[in-house]
């Protein structure tokens, strides 16, 4: 079962886009024929389209430019955050109030990913636990972890916090495989 089913083409775009300027042959081959067909169109910001093609080119990206490298997710996730928040979704960010902020991540992410695996697991001053669950056969879960975590950095950093710090490890909830996005930050003093 895959981690999400369908994707916004407010995020789509930027997934997409990073994926055409890396001109990369190898990256081709993590694509089926949808999947170029899809890279071909226009997309439209406020569409759904096939979580299939976002995972295959998250698996492309992660195991062909980012080498394998999770924290290279982390920063991709990140520059998402800083360059989808300010315009399209910027109705959730609550400038100068990264608690609140941290509090519309699960309604901000649902906007753009179809998920149910997304838990919340506690929201305080300072600190969240956000939980991914773990189908167990999609082989994106560990880059898209760290994507979010530093989607979840670039939120915090865009509401005005300090000292971020996104942990990512694999820990259970309600006795389900997860990945947890454990949060700490500092609000700056006023």
């Amino acid at each position: 079962m895959p981690i999400f089913t369908k994707m916004k083409g407010s995020l789509m775009i930027g997934f997409m886009r990073f994926f055409k300027s890396l001109k990369n042959e190898k990256l081709d081959a993590y694509l089926n024929d949808e999947d170029r067909q899809l890279l071909k169109e226009r997309l439209l910001l406020s569409s759904w389209y096939p979580g299939g093609t976002a995972r295959h080119i998250i698996k492309a990206l992660f195991e062909v430019a980012g080498q394998g490298n999770p924290e290279n997710s982390r920063s991709w996730g990140k520059f998402s955050a800083h360059e989808i928040i300010p315009t399209t979704y910027k109705n959730f960010l609550k400038p100068g109030d990264p608690f609140e902020s941290l509090k519309s991540f699960r309604r901000i992410f649902l906007t753009f990913v179809d998920m149910e695996g997304l838990k919340v697991a506690e929201e305080k001053p300072g600190s969240g636990k956000i939980y991914i669950l773990d189908p167990g056969d999609d082989p994106i879960i560990v880059p898209f972890a760290y994507m979010m975590a530093g989607f979840i950095e670039g939120l915090l950093e865009l509401a005005g916090a300090k000292e971020i710090n996104c942990a990512v490890k694999r820990e259970p909830f309600a006795g389900k495989n997860a990945y947890l996005i454990q949060t700490t930050y500092q609000a700056k003093k006023q």
